[in-house]
């Protein structure tokens, strides 16, 4: 990945997403919802969808948002600047461009901002193939004290009781939902090897409603974090009373997606990482466990859709380094 010569769409910038705390300041002045084709909201929707949004539209439900790289079209004003990205998860600054007059930015925000504290957010930032940022996808944190609050709440009711913080909404099983992905090639990760899509390991995404790339969950698993997959054991032993978990052999000892896979699940949602922030979503289907060759932003035999009813196939370019549907 070239890490010189930054572009950007936008002619200026009013917001950005590079930091915590600039992603709290962006969150806390949106508004919540359009209710006008005025909205320059409207405008941002009807590209990222291919066609223009019902109103009135809830915005406070995106978790994911485009930068305005070199991908976003010249002719449709969106201030947010791409942020320079470094191998791993490692950010600088946003790409430089002028601040906008705050008459150009008091139209895509709310009359009052909101008090957000940085904390209580995390990002997962993409790239694109120029050294800058695709988009980015937010998350809300999981609230300190949210265990002592519900100390002896089971797996399925630490999902409920967390169902409403932004992106940690499961969707239900053969329902569609808006997701991301990028190439293992973006990221030092794994001790420099990808497993996706080999090894049982699935494939992995993570949930961005704003996205407009649709995945269909079929029978899914939904799972608080990847630790709580006591339920998930128990069905899978019932099946066969001679299976024993600690002798599976799994990349990262992650066995819930073998067992998920063995139990017919097309799909397995992590309400939450191990680090209480970010959700993911892993696709156990087969194309996805057994592949020869690991998977790139393209995941094998996953089929994507776009549009606001999913009526058009995403024709996925294998060369992207996020998963693109060539918009």
């Amino acid at each position: 990945m070239a890490y010189s010569g930054y572009r950007t769409r936008a002619r200026c910038s009013c917001f950005s997403t590079c930091t915590r705390q600039s992603t709290a300041t962006f969150l806390a002045g949106i508004p919540d919802s359009i209710e006008s084709r005025a909205s320059p909201w409207h405008s941002y929707l009807t590209v990222v969808y291919g066609r223009p949004p019902r109103l009135p539209f809830n915005l406070s439900s995106l978790n994911f948002f485009y930068h305005a790289d070199w991908s976003w079209p010249s002719s449709v004003e969106w201030p947010m600047s791409p942020c320079r990205w470094r191998d791993g998860y490692q950010t600088m600054s946003a790409v430089p461009s002028p601040l906008c007059p705050e008459a150009t930015c008091s139209r895509w925000r709310r009359p009052r901002a909101r008090l957000l504290s940085a904390d209580a957010f995390a990002t997962q930032l993409l790239p694109n193939d120029e050294g800058s940022t695709r988009g980015v996808a937010i998350f809300a944190a999981l609230p300190s004290g949210f265990y002592g609050m519900h100390r002896n709440a089971t797996s399925a009711q630490l999902v409920a009781a967390a169902s409403p913080l932004l992106g940690h909404s499961p969707t239900p099983s053969f329902a569609w939902m808006e997701v991301i992905r990028m190439s293992p090639r973006a990221l030092r990760i794994n001790r420099n090897v990808s497993v996706e899509g080999t090894a049982n390991y699935g494939c992995w995404f993570w949930p961005a409603r704003g996205s407009n790339i649709w995945l269909n969950t079929g029978r899914s698993s939904v799972l608080h974090t990847k630790h709580w997959m006591r339920a998930l054991e128990v069905e899978w032993r019932a099946q066969d009373g001679r299976r024993d978990v600690t002798k599976l052999v799994s990349p990262h000892n992650e066995h819930f997606t073998t067992i998920a896979g063995d139990l017919g699940y097309s799909t397995d949602q992590c309400q939450f990482t191990r680090m209480r922030t970010l959700a993911e979503l892993v696709v156990t289907t087969a194309g996805c466990m057994r592949s020869l060759v690991p998977a790139q932003a393209c995941a094998p035999g996953v089929d994507l859709r776009v549009g606001w009813r999913q009526e058009r196939p995403c024709k996925c370019n294998p060369r992207s380094i996020v998963v693109s549907c060539h918009k």
